[in-house]
């Protein structure tokens, strides 16, 4: 083995771990740490067909459940447009089982933190979690 060749192995080997570290540390490298996040990369997952890793992000009973039916649902939805928009949620689950879901949003130029609820619909219920996010709501 010559100077050259241990060298350039060095030197590959440098790269390699600071790249590493650089794209693993990476502020800018999405982890599912928060609810948004884990949409976005839910969302990203659907738009580019990448079932594995979208079912990577749920739970292991939610992907026991989870079909290539419910995958291919998942895509129509989607549809061929790349794109998608986030909403925020909340489900109210009273004592007596009925939960009504609802859509939370900020004014457009409203002031801060300040959040209203845009709509209220009675909450679907079905079979399986996953069944149960696949309920399509009607449009606002």
């Amino acid at each position: 083995m010559n100077l050259k060749t241990v060298v350039a192995g060095l030197i590959g080997l440098v790269i390699g771990v600071a790249g590493y570290y650089l794209v693993a540390r990476s502020p800018n490298v999405i982890e599912p740490s928060t609810p948004s996040n884990l949409a976005l990369m839910f969302g990203q997952d659907v738009n580019s067909n990448a079932a594995y890793p979208a079912k990577s992000l749920m739970t292991p009973s939610a992907r026991r459940l989870f079909t290539s039916a419910d995958w291919q649902a998942l895509r129509h939805w989607a549809g061929n447009t790349g794109g998608y928009g986030f909403a925020t949620y909340e489900v109210l689950t009273f004592p007596n089982h009925h939960s009504l879901t609802l859509w939370i949003t900020t004014p457009i130029g409203g002031p801060g933190n300040q959040w209203e609820i845009q709509q209220i619909q009675e909450a679907r219920t079905a079979s399986s979690p996953v069944s149960a996010a696949l309920v399509k709501a009607p449009p606002p």
